[in-house]
């Protein structure tokens, strides 16, 4: 991906919205020599360092512009944030609010061991332990000692992509094929010893009551993990507890855990259907796609039962109890129920969506679908 060649074209001096921004009151700028750094490490460059919010980037140093790639990840998509660092440019590669890696390309940007653009391939060759890969036809490389940094070559890649290439393959390549970028990663893992620890803790009960019919409390909680390693972000979870409060016990249903906290996870709502049994729904959301999931509670224990989501507003899912009967009204894309889709769907137009009505069976503890139908989607 010529991403540098792109942005040298698409991107203005302002940033993503086309205003400048003003730094926060309290913040201290860096001043335009941190930004001109040309000594490239695994955290980064300068002011501007793998693991930073977006929010710190912007005010690290100025932002010339941004590229937002949905395809990589609907609901959380890739950003491609553009970077002035001094008379170059570099590329911030966001994902979940954070940077995940920098791609630098300008001449100039080197390791503090003088490997960086321009330097031949013989010469990152001499060091112990490089290793390969081809990837978008191009080669790159890193070497042992040089932490977390991938050096890109100027030169053919008639490798095979998916393939990890040892010292003996790279020495095949033209020896004087130069670095033309190098990524940085992030800080090197600790070593064995500094051994990770992670606290968790609840943010907030979503609700608090007796759903399973044994008379003591449930809760529904959402949780904070944090890590102590630096790079590792913070994340959040949703967790049923049931007969009582968290107290470090195993949840009887969570959710995965979300890094940044981007799925706006909810409750949307809470049926009791019968003596000890209850459902409930939560609802995220992350970009361009909407998801529901609704949870069976029943003989203290719980199970997620339907996942649902509509990319783009295309599909639905409403609950109705309908004389006594819980009803799902749902398209069937992105429909599953214990885990599988129901299928055969409808032939629909293009106007249309395939949907079924899911009618819960308290005796057999299950859905059971009606016959497929379409759906104007208008």
């Amino acid at each position: 991906m010529a991403l540098l060649a792109l942005f040298a074209t698409a991107c203005s001096s302002k940033d993503a919205s086309g205003n400048k921004r003003a730094p926060a009151a309290h913040a201290a700028l860096p001043t335009l020599a941190e930004c001109s750094q040309r000594l490239i490490t695994s955290g980064g460059v300068g002011p501007v360092r793998v693991g930073m919010t977006v929010d710190s980037l912007r005010l690290a140093c100025r932002i010339l512009g941004e590229i937002v790639d949905s395809t990589t990840a609907p609901r959380s998509p890739t950003r491609f944030v553009s970077i002035a660092l001094g008379n170059d440019t570099g590329i911030a590669m966001v994902k979940q609010g954070r940077v995940q890696e920098l791609l630098v390309s300008g001449a100039g940007f080197s390791t503090p061991d003088s490997i960086g653009i321009g330097t031949p391939l013989r010469n990152l060759l001499a060091r112990p332990k490089v290793t390969g890969f081809v990837l978008d036809g191009r080669v790159h490389a890193r070497a042992d000692g040089i932490c977390d940094l991938v050096f890109r070559f100027h030169t053919p890649a008639p490798l095979a992509p998916d393939r990890v290439l040892d010292g003996t393959a790279l020495a095949q390549l033209p020896p004087s094929s130069p670095v033309d970028q190098i990524a940085a990663w992030g800080e090197c893992e600790p070593p064995d010893t500094a051994r990770e620890v992670t606290t968790v803790r609840v943010d907030s009960v979503l609700f608090q009551r007796d759903i399973d019919g044994n008379g003591r409390p449930d809760r529904l909680v959402r949780e904070l993990r944090v890590s102590s390693r630096k790079y590792t972000p913070p994340a959040h979870r949703l967790a049923l507890y049931l007969d009582g409060s968290p107290n470090g016990r195993r949840p009887a249903w969570p959710s995965e855990w979300d890094e940044f906290d981007e799925s706006g996870a909810a409750l949307a709502g809470i049926w009791l259907l019968g003596k000890g049994v209850a459902m409930f729904e939560v609802t995220t959301e992350g970009g361009d796609y909407t998801g529901e999931r609704l949870v069976l509670v029943r003989g203290g224990s719980a199970h997620e039962v339907i996942s649902h989501g509509e990319d783009y507003g295309n599909g639905f899912l409403t609950v109705t109890v309908e004389h006594g009967r819980f009803v799902i009204d749902v398209s069937q894309a992105n429909l599953r129920v214990n885990g599988k889709p129901v299928l055969p769907e409808a032939r629909c137009s293009a106007s249309q969506w395939s949907a079924v009505h899911l009618i819960f069976d308290v005796q057999r503890n299950d859905f059971v679908p009606d016959r497929a139908r379409c759906v104007d989607n208008k």
